[in-house]
């Protein structure tokens, strides 16, 4: 309400007590409102950012499709684009069986299959000795904060320690549409004595989206030594999941 000069406000005593306590009753709501509302908001966002995110199970003739970009660099000069399809075609109480399908800028096709964990981290033979490794790009459950390591065996370098971190929740819109995606950086490092005897290093940035089941979206920057390596993104143009 307007305040009023007492000495021209022609209001009873009453009614000029009642306005008051009227204002007054109104402020309290007021800030009650403010205040419930504000709790509400931390609450919503304490809840995101403790949602759990469980292992996906991924199902016979699932299938994603990326657009991948490989940067030019230094020493290709050369950026490629190219496309890729991956299928589930078998499952076994270890691994998933992918069929791989490649298509370069030219529509030059390159097939394979690749394995892939129940836990749906890429799998291959060429640990050392040709042991069985799995690179940890998920270690369910996920949620946010959360950290954990992997490891990988290149043969020309040895065997690279990584970390990895989910950092939070984003909306990330790519060829596919727009999705809700968890980001889950990861890094490594490594002494890379077979070319300049310097230190490589690599950072991948994932976005996974529960709905699809895969990522999204990926980000590669690669540092090797002293020469920078070729980044690369691969993004979503299509999937069908179950």
């Amino acid at each position: 309400m307007i305040p009023r000069n007492p000495t021209t406000d022609t209001r009873a005593p009453n009614q000029r007590k009642l306005d008051g306590a009227l204002t007054r009753d109104l402020s309290r709501t007021i800030q009650l409102i403010a205040a419930s509302v504000a709790f509400v908001l931390a609450q919503s966002s304490l809840a995101i950012a403790n949602e759990i995110v469980e292992q996906p199970i991924w199902s016979i003739n699932d299938t994603w499709t990326y657009a991948r970009t490989a940067h030019a660099d230094a020493q290709t000069h050369v950026t490629e684009r190219s496309k890729y399809t991956l299928v589930v075609t078998k499952k076994t109480q270890d691994f998933y069986t992918l069929e791989y399908s490649s298509f370069d800028s030219e529509g030059k096709p390159t097939q394979a299959l690749q394995y892939w964990s129940m836990a749906t981290n890429f799998v291959n033979r060429g640990g050392e000795g040709g042991k069985l490794q799995e690179f940890l790009w998920y270690a369910w459950p996920l949620v946010e904060g959360k950290t954990w390591e992997t490891r990988w065996f290149y043969p020309t370098v040895g065997d690279a320690p990584w970390t990895a971190r989910v950092r939070g929740w984003e909306n990330i819109t790519v060829p596919a549409g727009t999705f809700r995606a968890l980001r889950i950086e990861l890094e490594n490092s490594c002494y890379y004595n077979a070319v300049d005897a310097g230190m490589c290093s690599q950072t991948d940035v994932v976005w996974y989206s529960p709905l699809v089941k895969r990522h999204i979206r990926l980000e590669r920057r690669a540092f090797k030594g002293p020469y920078v390596g070729r980044d690369i993104e691969e993004v979503l143009i299509s999937y069908g999941t179950q």
